[in-house]
C-alpha cells in the first residue's frame, strides 16, 4: 500500500494511524487465538451416574428439598458463570433454585442460585466421566445407588459411594 503526501502535510499522520490500527488489529488477533474457550453450557440435561442407575432429581424444588437419586432424573440447567468461574446446576423447571451442598457441608440439598454453596468445579476422572466438586465443601457429589439423597464425599471414598457421571458437557 502506497502513502502519498509529503511528512508534515498530511501523509505523516496517515502512516502514524496505519501503523496504529495494523499493531492494534495483530495484538487483538493474538489474543483471541490464546484466549481460554469458554465452557459450553448444556440446558435440560440429566446428570447420571456413570456407574449406577440413578440421576440428579428431587421430590419438589422448595429450598432445602434433598436432592436424590432417581431414574428418571430432573431436567437440569447446568452453566458456567464467567464471574466467578465455577458452575452451577439449576433445575429446567425452576432456574432459580440450585443443586448445593446443604449448611452442614456433607448432604446435597436445593438452594436458590447465587445463594450459598451451589457453586462447582468440574473435573474429569480419565476415563471420559465428568465428577463434580462443590466449592465450598470441596468434597464431592455422591451417591449410593440406592435411591437415597446424594451427599459429599472426598473423591476416591470407600464407603460404596458413586461419584463419576455420564459427561453431559461433552467436556471429559
Amino acid at each position: 500500500m502506497a502513502v502519498h503526501g509529503i511528512p508534515g502535510h498530511g501523509g505523516g499522520r496517515r502512516i502514524v494511524v496505519l501503523l496504529a490500527f495494523a499493531a492494534t488489529t495483530i495484538a487483538t488477533i493474538s489474543a483471541a487465538m490464546f484466549a481460554r474457550p469458554v465452557p459450553a453450557d448444556a440446558a435440560g440435561v440429566q446428570l447420571c451416574e456413570s456407574s449406577g442407575s440413578f440421576c440428579v432429581s428431587a421430590d419438589n424444588l422448595d429450598n432445602f428439598t434433598p436432592v436424590v437419586e432417581r431414574n428418571p432424573g430432573r431436567d437440569l440447567v447446568i452453566q458456567f458463570d464467567q464471574s466467578v468461574g465455577e458452575w452451577t446446576m439449576s433445575f429446567v423447571r425452576d432456574p432459580s433454585k440450585c443443586v448445593a451442598a446443604a449448611n452442614n457441608l456433607s448432604d446435597v440439598v436445593i438452594h436458590p442460585c447465587a445463594g450459598s454453596h451451589d457453586f462447582w468445579a468440574l473435573g474429569c476422572d480419565g476415563s471420559g466421566h465428568e465428577k463434580w466438586k462443590n466449592v465450598d465443601s470441596a468434597t464431592y457429589l455422591s451417591g449410593h445407588d440406592n435411591g437415597t439423597q446424594f451427599v459429599l464425599e472426598p473423591f476416591g471414598a470407600t464407603n460404596h459411594v458413586f461419584q463419576r457421571f455420564d459427561d453431559v458437557l461433552n467436556r471429559c
